[in-house]
């Protein structure tokens, strides 16, 4: 039924398809090519999720009242992808300045929704500033290899991580280490040491996580600052 309606909207280049198909350029140009095998599926995602805003107003759930702002609001003490939601907010103005289309007055609802489709194309930590990470200990590559993987994993959906090769002179923004090293040169002094066992622990994800979270803000409004 969604499909069809779709297809009928589309053959009649009706508003609803026109804001649709303008999210998706906008999505597909500016943030991350969509790949070919979830065109369908962002397509009328949003096209269900305009139409709705078409046919009811001030809502900020949908009709079965799942609140998605979890999805950008944590309850948590710090946010994850803190700056999802200020950019996604100002890709809904742009949407509307650029067509004029009241659905896309519609922020509250629409917000939500749209980091969901980022979140399905992996694209969510595309406004998040780059964190480099380095990893340097005295422990075999493959365990270094396996930790890497480890920490991408808790932390990949919420910060955009790279991570930097262990020879690498850069020590990056993170230095991960279970060595002792002076940090009163300047070779370290720049960067954010966190010491960690050889065995990852929770209070060594709990301190990475804060250091993560902080040096994000830090970049974030460095960002902000030089764009002034």
């Amino acid at each position: 039924m969604l499909y069809s309606n779709f297809e009928e909207n589309k053959k009649n280049n009706s508003f609803l398809y026109q804001a649709t198909q303008a999210f998706y350029d906008n999505v597909s140009q500016d943030v991350k090519t969509i790949p070919e095998d979830l065109k369908d599926v962002i397509l009328l995602s949003s096209f269900s999720y305009h139409l709705f805003t078409h046919l009811f107003k001030n809502f900020s759930t949908d009709i079965s009242g799942y609140d998605y702002s979890v999805i950008l609001d944590t309850v948590l003490s710090k946010p994850v992808l803190p700056n999802l939601k200020k950019n996604l907010l100002s890709m809904i103005r742009s949407l509307y300045d650029e067509t004029k289309l009241d659905l896309f007055l519609e922020e509250d609802y629409l917000v939500t929704k749209y980091a969901l489709i980022l979140t399905l194309i992996k694209a969510q930590t595309y406004f998040e500033p780059v964190i480099k990470i380095k990893i340097s200990t005295d422990l075999p590559l493959l365990i270094n290899l396996r930790l890497q993987e480890r920490i991408y994993n808790l932390f990949g959906s919420s910060y955009r991580l790279e991570f930097l090769n262990a020879t690498d002179p850069d020590h990056g923004d993170i230095l991960l280490t279970n060595i002792s090293l002076p940090r009163e040169t300047k070779d370290y002094e720049k960067v954010n040491i966190v010491y960690i066992n050889r065995n990852l622990t929770v209070r060594n994800i709990i301190i990475l996580s804060n250091v993560l979270y902080d040096t994000s803000k830090q970049k974030t409004t460095k960002e902000i600052s030089s764009s002034d």
